[in-house]
């Protein structure tokens, strides 16, 4: 996902994801809008605007996440999550309708 230097929107939401999200989310700079409302995911939230400053419906209904985004959140222990899923197929996640294929993706289908 870091090679995607101008993805500014994401969208997410209702996937049946599960998994952490992947810390390469930090090298999108130019990622603006994020909604990974109501998916199964849990540990820290990558460090960048799109998340700390998204709104409380685009985090919604994930309740492993962690990180700093006012009260909704509680904030990460020292380890940065509860549990890390490694990945042991090919994922697919269909953005801005082109389809991108990525090893070791951590999210889970």
């Amino acid at each position: 996902m870091g090679s995607m230097q101008s993805l500014v929107t994401l969208d997410l939401s209702h996937n049946n994801l599960s998994g952490s999200i992947p810390s390469s989310f930090e090298e999108i700079h130019g990622l603006s809008y994020v909604d990974i409302s109501y998916n199964h995911l849990e540990g820290p939230l990558p460090n960048i605007n799109a998340f700390r400053e998204a709104l409380t419906e685009r985090l919604k209904g994930n309740k492993g996440l962690c990180g700093k985004v006012g009260a909704l959140l509680p904030p990460c222990n020292a380890h940065g999550s509860k549990n890390h899923h490694k990945c042991k197929k090919r994922r697919s996640i269909k953005i801005l309708n082109k389809t991108t294929c990525m090893e070791k993706f951590p999210f889970q289908f």
